[in-house]
């Protein structure tokens, strides 16, 4: 479906959405995963460490952790 000129020109206008860190540092944040891709936690850079802190290191690192929960 082709888009007329005056749809091209209000979707140029759209200011580009730009997500920032929930730490306050104005950063983009990004997905961090652990060993088996499972999406762990949204985190920039400055907060990674901190927000990564309560997370049992093994889980980014090997992908046959043991686990609980179901993961599904």
């Amino acid at each position: 479906m082709k888009t007329s000129n005056l749809e091209h020109q209000w979707n140029a206008a759209k200011p580009e959405h730009r997500e920032t860190c929930r730490c306050g540092s104005g950063k983009e944040p990004a997905w961090v995963f652990d060993a088996r891709q499972i999406p762990v936690k949204k985190v920039c850079d400055d907060c990674r460490e901190e927000q990564l802190r309560g997370y049992r290191p093994e889980i980014f690192t090997d992908p046959y952790y043991e686990a609980d929960e179901e993961i599904g």
